[in-house]
């Protein structure tokens, strides 16, 4: 049996996997039509794809795949990865759409495209999921349902692989990707790390998970003293918050608050909580003197975590919480950026 090098199976299989991508539109998907003729086809997958499949769970899959052709035939890694690669290039070579009927598919998707965008930065999370998977032929490159799902995607397996214990599944991270959003968090033009990250909110998703694993190692039933929770809530935080949310039922998972004491709030789950530090931090920006909607970096957002009325974006408090989101990471042995 040959001895299989697990980094370079990944390797070989985030190779052909955006090259899959590539070849039907490098949308961050992968048609079914696409997968079928080579997963299930050629290379004995399951035909268990309906309308697509994202970059990276066909990385996960072809790299099952490529480990098990090697134990059925005891050829290299290289040489199947190699040969599958080859495949979708001889496919590509004896495509008989000319590059015009090409130009003309991109044209007619952008139409609906236009009709979901501001759905897709406004409505709740549910909303969302069902245009990522009704309509998902209608995004392009750079839309924002594929980003989310492939941020989404690495960061779950990332965290959840160091903190082993945390409950939090996938439709958590999914959430909590929404409420970044909604409370206008963003890293800082210069700070943003190319060299780690793809995309600015990719790296802002990555440290706001931090704070989180830096407060709760990323479990909602965290203790420590009068506090509970993820984001480490105190009674008085959660009876100001609370009357935040009463006067801005509008504002994102604001209907979703309940009338519950401490003990209450740290017997909810991870994703209920994520309502309750929209509010938190609503009441924070108010003590800050932010405006509600005014843009914070993840060094605020931890700082008025800590102490509500300190987040200003110069304040010392600001700075500390920006070096500690840092030290997150290496007292944690995370890894910056994704695992692909």
């Amino acid at each position: 049996m040959s001895t299989i090098n697990n980094n370079y199976v990944k390797q070989q299989a985030k190779k052909i996997a955006e090259k899959l991508d590539a070849h039907d539109g490098k949308d961050g998907l992968i048609k079914a039509e696409t997968w079928k003729e080579y997963a299930v086809n050629k290379w004995g997958g399951k035909d268990n794809v309906k309308d697509c499949i994202s970059v990276f769970n066909a990385i996960n899959s072809i790299k099952y795949y490529i480990k098990k052709e090697v134990n059925n035939t005891n050829q290299s890694a290289s040489k199947i990865g190699d040969k599958w690669y080859s495949d979708i290039l001889n496919l590509e070579n004896n495509n008989s759409k000319t590059n015009a009927e090409l130009a003309a598919e991109k044209e007619k998707q952008l139409i609906p495209l236009i009709e979901h965008t501001d759905a897709l930065y406004v409505n709740n999370t549910n909303e969302v999921i069902a245009c990522k998977t009704e309509n998902i032929k209608n995004y392009t490159a750079g839309d924002i349902a594929p980003q989310q799902e492939k941020i989404v995607s690495d960061m779950y397996e990332k965290w959840s692989g160091i903190f082993k214990n945390s409950p939090l599944d996938k439709d958590f991270f999914d959430k909590l990707y929404n409420v970044i959003k909604e409370l206008n968090c963003e890293i800082k033009d210069s700070d943003y790390n190319p060299a780690y990250y793809e995309s600015k909110t990719e790296q802002t998703m990555d440290e706001v998970i931090a704070i989180l694993a830096g407060e709760s190692k990323l479990n909602p039933k965290s203790k420590n003293g009068q506090y509970r929770g993820l984001f480490q809530l105190a009674a008085p935080g959660l009876k100001d918050l609370k009357k935040w949310a009463a006067k801005n039922k509008d504002f994102f998972g604001m209907k979703n608050i309940k009338d519950i004491n401490i003990n209450e709030f740290a017997m909810l789950s991870g994703a209920e909580q994520l309502d309750y530090l929209v509010a938190y931090i609503g009441k924070a920006k108010e003590y800050s003197r932010i405006q509600k909607n005014a843009s914070i970096t993840p060094g605020q957002l931890w700082a008025m975590i800590k102490y509500p009325f300190k987040g200003q974006q110069n304040s010392s408090i600001t700075a500390q919480k920006s070096k500690a989101i840092k030290k997150v990471f290496i007292n944690s042995q995370v890894q910056q950026g994704s695992l692909t």
